[in-house]
């Protein structure tokens, strides 16, 4: 049987195959690839439907305030840099108070954003994560670069909770925290929408290699 998600039109990403990885469903996931080489994790049966990892992490030390790091990958090493396509900064200050669950929001919030800039803008991303040219021409094979699906992978359960089922609260009231955060991930899904791009979430069992990238950069490597 095929790795195909039980609910296609749902916010979750579910594999029929419970125990699916994903290098069992995308493209180079493993893959070592040359400088200026733009790939990106392509589903096995779709050229036009991609992966995304997400990460925050936080840390405390001593009385200085919590420092948030986010991370968002979206393709594989690059061959003779030990580096893949991928962001990760610190949660902007404005965005405190600095947590590990709002840096996760801050980077699926990127994600989307990049989703729509593949889209809008035919936006060729390399290694480095430079663009195409800024008449916004698309490659030879542009069309392929067009998202039909985003698949955004993530850990925790609290995103799980907030943003990756199909339905959660979005009114001021008691407990529900991260608001801010959480309109801004909305509005991106609604204006993927809008352009044919469909966004789902896939829970991972372990941690994805975005977090490898916050961690490091949290410990200063």
């Amino acid at each position: 049987m095929s790795n195909v998600e039980e609910n296609p039109t749902g916010r979750r990403f579910l594999p029929t195959q419970a125990d699916a990885q994903p290098s069992d469903l995308f493209k180079n996931i493993s893959a070592t690839i040359k400088p200026n080489q733009p790939i990106r994790f392509e589903r096995k049966t779709d050229a036009q439907e991609f992966l995304m990892f997400i990460s925050g992490v936080c840390k405390t030390v001593g009385a200085a305030p919590n420092r948030a790091v986010y991370a968002y990958v979206w393709g594989p090493h690059v061959n003779g840099q030990d580096k893949a396509n991928y962001e990760v900064g610190d949660l902007d200050r404005t965005l405190n108070p600095q947590t590990a669950e709002r840096a996760q929001l801050q980077a699926a919030i990127k994600a989307l954003k990049l989703a729509m800039d593949w889209k809008l803008k035919y936006v060729e991303f390399s290694n480095m994560g430079n663009r195409a040219p800024s008449d916004g021409k698309a490659p030879s094979d542009g069309k392929s670069w067009v998202p039909r699906k985003v698949v955004i992978a993530f850990d925790g359960d609290y995103f799980l909770n907030q943003v990756a089922r199909s339905t959660y609260e979005l009114e001021e009231k008691a407990g529900n925290d991260n608001l801010d955060l959480k309109k801004q991930v909305e509005a991106s899904i609604t204006s993927l929408k809008r352009e044919d791009i469909a966004v789902q979430f896939w829970l991972l069992d372990e941690s994805n290699m975005a977090e490898g990238f916050a961690n490091a950069r949290l410990s200063g490597k």
